[in-house]
């Protein structure tokens, strides 16, 4: 088996384990909001930020690592026009993933 299989399975697994944590915290955030016991609401909302801190946080990372890791192994053009390609997605996928969250929208009273 070559690197470049285990790599790719590593991303695919990573991007499984990701969206499986958004949507079993999804799940889980949608059963505390319907419950009127504030005890049983306490507890849905740690095990979400469990899933969170166990599956959506690494999975994250893993699949950004994994396929960072990945592109550069098949020559990816990870910054697209900047790097004279004509595909962009890459480019794309690195603004929304790294700037974006970054920008904050401000409040003024």
């Amino acid at each position: 088996m070559s690197l470049l299989l285990v790599v790719r399975f590593l991303h695919i697994a990573s991007a499984i384990w990701f969206i499986g944590g958004v949507v079993a915290r999804q799940i889980v955030r949608a059963y505390a909001k319907r419950t009127d016991n504030v005890q049983r609401f306490a507890i849905m909302s740690e095990a979400a930020g469990r899933i969170e801190s166990t599956m959506v946080i690494p999975g994250n990372f893993a699949v950004i690592l994994f396929g960072v890791i990945y592109g550069l192994m098949i020559h990816a053009p990870i910054l697209g026009f900047l790097q004279g390609d004509s595909r962009n997605w890459l480019l794309l996928k690195s603004i929304v993933t790294f700037w974006l969250p970054r920008i904050r929208p401000t409040c003024s009273k």
